[in-house]
């Protein structure tokens, strides 16, 4: 399950801190990335918006979370096993 919480990173951009169960988390820029989010704070729209701009921009590391939180972790190992990922 992924939990958003809204704040400011250190330069004064608002941010979205994304956590996720025991994974350190990570945060994304509010302004223009996620706009209903940056207007409304964390709303139904927010995990929404979240899972688009990860598809579309996000890291490895970031989609490998997503697919953790969306598909559980034995999905992304097999996924990977098939890639011939370690």
């Amino acid at each position: 399950m992924m939990t958003f919480k809204i704040g400011f990173d250190i330069n004064g951009n608002k941010v979205c801190r994304v956590s996720c169960g025991g994974e350190r988390g990570f945060s994304i820029q509010t302004n223009g990335n996620l706009p209903n989010t940056h207007r409304d704070g964390v709303c139904k729209l927010t995990e929404y918006e979240v899972e688009t701009y990860i598809l579309s921009y996000g890291t490895r590391r970031q989609k490998t979370i997503l697919a953790a939180v969306k598909w559980g972790r034995l999905a992304v190992g097999a996924i990977a096993k098939a890639k011939g990922n370690k």
